[in-house]
């Protein structure tokens, strides 16, 4: 019934540059490839539009790690618009 996305949001250049460094950081050990292709607030909107998903309610951030970290790291709860997908 719900698609349930946690990926990361970038708020500007720096912020990019932060995502980057924690994302491939943490993704090394596993030998998991970055693709380093985060999207802005209106990136994941278009997104979801594209793809005829709603988000339910606003997105929720994670709630462990810093701050910075935590507001880089949304998570949506998206449910199929009217026409579906």
């Amino acid at each position: 019934r719900y698609v349930i996305i946690k990926d990361h949001q970038e708020h500007g250049a720096l912020s990019k540059l932060c995502i980057s460094l924690f994302d491939c950081l943490g993704n090394l050990p596993y030998g998991i490839a970055c693709l380093y292709n985060y999207k802005s607030a209106d990136g994941w909107s278009r997104l979801f539009a594209k793809h005829k998903l709603r988000m339910v309610g606003a997105p929720e951030m994670l709630k462990f790690g810093i701050g910075i970290y935590r507001a880089h790291n949304p998570i949506f709860k998206l449910e199929k618009g009217e026409q579906g997908l």
